[in-house]
């Protein structure tokens, strides 16, 4: 395989086709549980919290597709509750019923979640909620029901929590949803890309159900910029794994999807580019190029990318044509799932890896980094390079528009690891 500057270059367009991004609705005549994404606020329904019993509850509901800044939302059939039969002492009046919970919504956000419900004919004394993280831990935050929900606070940013609300009575109810915190920054105006695969509504498959093994049509930015990443007829779609018993995206080295890098940080404004990647061959010495995320073009300090280095294990970022200039230190160890890290600003680039620096670089006097406007980005893949993919799994990007403060990386690299089991 030879290097990219001697690969003849290529432009991918995305496809011509304008999206229309849609929720499935499941309407039943008296009852429907509306798990919620609010703003950047995720409410995911899920089963038990350990990775093997999430990684089962993939269905084909889970195609609904969240729009620009994440409001998907997703839907879970509810049984109707049977009219009761008329009382002999009244054949007129059916007899009480006791409490009706016509909706439960669980709503993310930095160190928090809010749980928000419908009740019908409930006492307080008879609703009770707990919660409960994938960590295995039980929050000491008290959530205190009202006649429209409660909040939880102090939670751990990344971690995957339950809460679980039952309602007492003649006719019991109980309900579980699932949502998982994370940093107040990624809700914010700096996050320029954030594909994240397990959130709800986040994928749409070629064709099926959203499961195990599925070919990805497109994943949904998360971000305001709404640049989703989409397949491209000339190359094959990735796939979906687990990871940590979320979803997560198996590329390869012919594989990608592209994503438009209009809303990305362009000429020398800085950036700052976080992916959570595992390398899933035995011989990384062997492979030249695999990129994980770029964007840009294929000249000389107009491109952003992380990737691997041609014939080493080494972990990089790149301007195009720079990386081998650069004294790396840190590798990619072959089947585990790594949070990568790199800064790029007018005259520098510095890379960490699972929150330990690996080696800063300095571009060459008088030239700066001037990433070009380019019609598309690739995640998986080089643009301009069908062979240059990545052979292994992502789990998610985030770019940002600037460089983090201390607290920000530390809250971003902390809910990383809580989510993906590092």
């Amino acid at each position: 395989m030879r290097p990219w500057s001697d690969r003849s270059r290529r432009t991918s367009q995305l496809p011509g086709v304008t999206l229309t991004r849609t929720n499935l609705v499941i309407a039943f005549t008296s009852a429907v549980v509306t798990i919620g994404l609010l703003g950047f606020g995720l409410g995911q329904v899920k089963g038990p919290a350990s990775p093997t019993a999430r990684a089962s509850r993939m269905s084909s509901d889970l195609t609904s597709a969240s729009g620009p800044g994440g409001n998907g939302v997703e839907y879970l059939p509810v049984t109707p509750t049977p009219t009761p039969a008329p009382t002999a002492s009244d054949p007129t009046k059916p007899p009480d019923v006791g409490a009706t919970l016509a909706s439960l919504t669980l709503r993310s956000g930095s160190g928090r979640l809010v749980a928000s419900w419908q009740l019908a004919g409930v006492a307080l004394d008879q609703v009770r909620v707990t919660i409960t993280g994938d960590d295995g831990s039980h929050p000491a935050s008290t959530c205190t029901p009202t006649v429209i929900g409660c909040t939880f606070t102090d939670l751990v940013n990344g971690v995957d929590y339950a809460v679980d609300l039952s309602v007492a009575g003649p006719s019991p109810q109980h309900r579980t949803v699932h949502a998982i915190p994370y940093p107040a920054v990624l809700g914010g105006k700096t996050a320029r890309l954030w594909l994240d695969p397990a959130a709800p509504g986040a994928l749409v498959t070629k064709s099926g159900p959203v499961a195990a093994g599925a070919a990805v049509r497109r994943m949904n930015d998360r971000s305001a910029t709404g640049s989703d990443a989409q397949a491209l007829p000339d190359r094959a779609p990735p796939t979906i794994t687990m990871i940590h018993g979320h979803p997560a995206l198996q590329f390869g080295y012919t594989r990608g999807l592209a994503f438009p890098a209009a809303g990305l940080p362009t000429g020398s404004a800085p950036s700052t580019v976080y992916a959570v990647a595992a390398y899933d061959t035995a011989t990384p010495d062997n492979d030249c190029f695999s990129s994980v995320v770029q964007w840009g073009l294929d000249q000389f300090a107009q491109m952003r990318a992380l990737l691997k280095g041609c014939s080493t294990a080494m972990a990089y970022a790149d301007t195009f044509g720079t990386w081998s200039q650069a004294s790396a230190t840190l590798a990619w160890h072959s089947g585990q799932v790594q949070v990568m890290r790199a800064d790029f600003t007018a005259n520098q680039i510095s890379v960490w890896m699972n929150g330990s620096a690996s080696y800063t670089w300095q571009l060459p006097a008088g030239t700066q980094l001037s990433t070009a406007r380019t019609t598309d980005g690739m995640v998986g893949a080089a643009r301009w390079a069908t062979d240059g993919g990545w052979p292994g799994r992502i789990a998610e990007v985030i770019v940002l528009s600037g460089v983090p403060s201390p607290d920000d990386d530390a809250a971003i690299t902390q809910y990383l690891r809580h989510k993906w089991g590092m």
